[in-house]
């Protein structure tokens, strides 16, 4: 309730708020709604994050997990060709890969399935390489130039270029002794 004095010195009290009061309300609600939308921002960024942290490691686990299924060595010929042999070499897709090194030095962006077909919701701002290597088991995680019957698999995937999931497996030789 606010006093106000006529002419003739009488006061006269009038209910309502003072301009002063409604500036103050103003910024209050201004301050609060600026801080419940930076919250918002803030909230939207992370979800957003965690979405693309999800996708690059969704990305990295499946190729990795494609790749550890395959034969340690070419299962068909007795060349020890490190990477894609004749065969594989320029196909449209991973479907004649049959061993870990054909995957050595793939990259491809957008990521792919092994058919060549495109992952749904993944666009072509995501890439991803696989680097295989011979490792020597007595000294993991050094790497040697000759095979001593242990691959390290490494998948990295990136967005916009920049890295944004590294995974990595190792595949042993001994495994394969069923197939």
């Amino acid at each position: 309730m606010n006093k106000v004095r006529l002419a003739n010195n009488q006061v006269r009290h009038v209910k309502g708020f003072s301009l002063v009061e409604c500036v103050f309300a103003i910024i209050v609600v201004g301050t609060m709604f600026a801080a419940a939308m930076n919250t918002l921002g803030a909230s939207k960024r992370i979800q957003f994050r965690i979405t693309e942290n999800n996708n690059a490691a969704w990305l990295a686990e499946s190729l990795l997990s494609e790749i550890m299924e395959q034969a340690y060595i070419e299962p068909t010929e007795t060349i020890t060709t490190f990477g894609e042999e004749a065969l594989e070499v320029g196909a449209a897709n991973r479907s004649r890969y049959d061993d870990v090194d054909d995957y050595h030095k793939l990259s491809n962006s957008p990521p792919v399935a092994s058919d060549g077909n495109t992952l749904e919701g993944i666009d072509s701002s995501w890439k991803r390489t696989v680097t295989v290597t011979w490792i020597d088991p007595d000294s993991v995680p050094d790497t040697v130039a000759s095979d001593k019957g242990l691959k390290k698999i490494l998948v990295q995937v990136y967005k916009k270029d920049v890295l944004v999931e590294s995974l990595h497996g190792y595949r042993q030789q001994r495994s394969d002794l069923g197939r």
